[in-house]
């Protein structure tokens, strides 16, 4: 059965209002178990795109109900035989390595299966553990001949022969059956295995599962669960002092001795001690650590000595403790709590658990002066941002399916190494449009905005990379009648440049000046490692375009986003992206543009490397 590791990350994943759906279905398609009782519900059989649907279009209520009661159909009782994590990872091994050999073998993926590759690891990962599924035939064939003897199998589908392969993997006669079944090599095999070990590696990886041994995963399951169901009481509350209230009601069957709670004054500037009064502390407060943990946001622990604030010790002394926790809700009004460590429970976890339960339940009341349309503007941004994560996960989902094909593809083509090359350039594009995606799902609250820190240098030869970006590009703007050009003033040139933002930077000029030049026209990507600036040593970058040049109104608000020059559905913000990340980096770029060009020079300085 489910690790109770992976029950712990599935509890996570499915709290209430934070449901990460993209997160969730990669875990529910790690684990027999939970996949099983998925599609048993979805009433579906094991298709990684009906799947994803199915549970694309349940709505909030309805998938939280869902997976409340998996919850309760996996986790662990006492007498329940469970997979360690190693064994449950090497079960997926072997339903990843189904999925690289049937798409690196089929003479035409798609047709073979009719779907995308991940199905077939999913039914692999379900017979592997011996799981029927009433409406699924493939299922049923993987299940009915298992154990098939490999000589048997001479004329069976590939899917069965790659079953064959993968159910000897932990007898270690995996090499041999992919030899008879498929007719693999064992250095072709290898390759195989390796590529199913690196889809894995990243999978679990992305997964975020925390494997301490040393924590008791039972205990730590019951103990979200108790404090899940009783933070549900806080849902009658309307108002700061109502779940003020039950908050001393629900944390006595919580904890040994209930935690104290401090409320942000109706100013904000002072946390006061409730419900009494008697103690408070200002927000501005160098030496308390309330303050410092409402500030920062963190989790600290404080001990009785003269060596806190009194202030802290007599907060202490209320709570009967010598030593405790504190932790502070997020966002405003900010709630402080005081747990002692001395209690039975996980402490760590308990409190953790319980005032991020409390947070969520909080009302976040306006002030009566605040303008309505700042309230307006904030539920339109809130809106906003929703909308890009949904549109951020669904592009990832194809992005994943491009991603593994590629994979796949490179095994096919490992002995044509020019093609092997072009598609290990496409899965570079692929994994930066991935980090670009993250970087766009992962929007900070108004308070934790800060300047973005620019990536680390990396030495490289630019000029081969250059060759790589215009090998890239070169496609797009010569299947528009445009031609693209590289020259370099030399062969070999390696430096340090933070190539995140550069590559960024260089395809958004690119890209700009295909669109600007007519059929006929010319681009040029030009290096000169030579150059000189203000007395300043270090290299340029050149892109420049036989098109009409910009307009006045562009040039007049180069630094902003503005109204394309190039028509169609363009968005012109291309320049505004270019002109943050130029000044992130440190560098220069000039510009030059009349009616029969425009040129863009982007200055690398030696001394900064950028």
């Amino acid at each position: 059965m489910t690790p109770e590791a992976v029950i712990y990350r599935y509890l996570e994943l499915v709290d209430p209002g934070r449901v990460d759906l993209d997160m969730l279905l990669r875990l529910v398609c790690s684990d027999a178990d939970l996949l099983s009782r998925w599609l048993r519900i979805l009433q579906i059989p094991a298709r990684s795109t009906e799947l994803t649907e199915r549970l694309g279009h349940l709505g909030p209520d309805e998938l939280k109900g869902i997976a409340d009661a998996q919850v309760w159909t996996v986790s662990p009782t006492p007498d329940s035989a469970r997979l360690s994590l190693d064994q449950w990872q090497s079960v997926l091994r072997a339903a990843y390595l189904a999925e690289v050999l049937v798409g690196g073998l089929s003479e035409n993926p798609a047709d073979e299966s009719e779907e995308d590759s991940a199905s077939v690891r999913m039914r692999a990962l379900l017979a592997l553990s011996g799981v029927h599924l009433d409406n699924d035939k493939k299922l049923a064939d993987l299940i009915a001949f298992r154990g098939a003897r490999p000589d048997l199998l001479e004329d069976a589908a590939l899917e069965l022969r790659v079953f064959a392969v993968v159910d000897s993997l932990e007898l270690g006669r995996d090499a041999a059956v992919a030899n008879q079944v498929l007719g693999l090599s064992a250095d072709r095999y290898q390759a195989y295995l390796e590529t199913a070990d690196t889809l894995v590696a990243l999978h679990v990886e992305q997964l975020q599962l925390v494997t301490d041994p040393d924590i008791d995963w039972t205990h730590r399951i019951w103990l979200r669960q108790q404090i899940s169901v009783a933070t549900t009481a806080f849902q009658e509350c309307n108002t700061l002092q109502e779940i003020a209230e039950k908050h001393t009601q629900v944390s006595r069957s919580l904890f040994t001795r209930a935690p104290l709670l401090l409320l942000q004054s109706d100013d904000l500037e002072r946390f006061v001690l409730y419900p009494d009064q008697s103690l408070s502390v200002s927000r501005s407060s160098l030496s308390s650590v309330v303050a410092q943990v409402a500030r920062d946001g963190v989790t600290k622990s404080i001990s009785d000595d003269y060596e806190i604030a009194v202030v802290d010790r007599q907060l202490l002394q209320r709570l009967g403790c010598e030593q405790a926790l504190v932790r502070a809700t997020k966002g405003e009004p900010i709630a402080v709590f005081i747990v002692d460590v001395d209690d039975d429970l996980d402490v760590d976890a308990a409190t953790e658990l319980y005032v991020d339960a409390f947070e969520r339940y909080l009302p976040r009341s306006t002030t009566a002066d605040e303008d309505p349309s700042d309230r307006r503007l904030e539920a339109y941004r809130s809106q906003e941002i929703e909308r890009l994560r949904e549109v951020v996960h669904e592009a990832n989902n194809p992005l994943s399916i491009v991603h593994n094909y590629l994979h796949i593809l490179e095994l096919r083509f490992q002995d044509d190494p020019t093609t092997a090359e072009q598609l290990q350039l496409i899965a570079n594009e692929l994994n930066r449009a991935g980090q670009i995606f993250t970087r766009a799902r992962d929007v900070s609250e108004v308070e934790e905005i800060a300047l973005a820190e620019p990536s680390e240098l990396g030495e490289l030869d630019i000029v081969e990379w250059l060759r790589e970006i215009h090998q890239i590009q070169a496609p797009s703007l010569q299947g528009n009648g445009v031609e693209f050009e590289f020259q370099s003033s030399v062969e070999i040139l390696m430096c340090l440049v933070r190539q995140s933002e550069l590559h960024q930077i260089l395809v958004n000029l690119i890209k700009n000046a295909g669109e600007a030049t007519a059929v006929g026209g010319h681009v040029r990507l030009v290096l000169q490692h030579r150059h000189f600036r203000n007395g300043v040593p270090g290299l340029q970058i050149e892109v420049s375009d036989t098109g009409p040049g910009l307009p006045d109104n562009v040039l007049r608000n180069l630094r902003g986003q503005k109204e394309s020059s190039k028509g169609g559905d363009h968005q012109g913000i291309g320049l505004q992206v270019v002109y943050r990340l130029v000044e992130e980096i440190g560098s220069e770029l000039d510009l030059s543009t009349d009616e029969y060009g425009t040129s863009f020079r982007l200055f690398i300085p030696s001394e900064s490397h950028a």
